[in-house]
């Protein structure tokens, strides 16, 4: 017996083994793999999917022992979790060219953040500070934790509200 760590092989298994590799790396078997390749590049299988799917469609009553998987029903939720996530990731492609963008304080860059939450590019606060946190600078600086850019929002909220992106007039009420 051969011993490759806990798995155990007889001498047959192996020469079995040995003998399935030299049929796979035979030039007929290379042959037959690059083919299948090409048909899979060329969509040949997709199509041959979708032209059974029709013909089972068309006549169910010929293809009885055949059973197509129906796609379950979505539901209403994971319908708008799956858009959200779809404008999501769309948004934050469409971000990317802001990706090293350089702000002029801690206030304005948590404000454009909770600017782009708001419109839903972010499910939390947190999320888009971690973003920032990750790719943005502040006059040139690395920022430091999430935590600084919240306190610093709510200090701008307090001494200038009406220069923030995110302002409602119903703070002043």
């Amino acid at each position: 017996m051969v011993n490759l760590g806990e798995q155990y092989l007889t001498k047959e298994m192996k020469k079995l083994l040995e003998q399935s590799q030299k049929m796979i790396n035979s030039a007929i078997m290379q042959d037959a793999i690059k083919m299948d390749e090409a048909n899979r590049k060329a969509g040949l299988y997709d199509q041959f999917e979708l032209i059974h799917k029709q013909i089972v469609a068309v006549a169910p009553e010929m293809f009885q022992d055949i059973t197509v998987e129906q796609p379950e029903a979505e539901t209403h939720q994971d319908k708008k979790l799956r858009l959200l996530a779809e404008y999501q990731a769309y948004c934050r492609e469409v971000h990317e060219e802001f990706d090293d963008f350089d702000f002029d304080s801690l206030w304005e860059c948590s404000d454009e953040m909770r600017f782009r939450t708001n419109q839903l590019q972010f499910d939390t606060y947190a999320d888009a500070y971690r973003f920032a946190v990750k790719h943005y600078t502040v006059k040139g600086k690395p920022i430091k934790s999430i935590d600084q850019l919240d306190v610093e929002y709510f200090k701008a909220k307090n001494r200038h509200p009406e220069t923030l992106k995110t302002y409602s007039s119903d703070w002043d009420k």
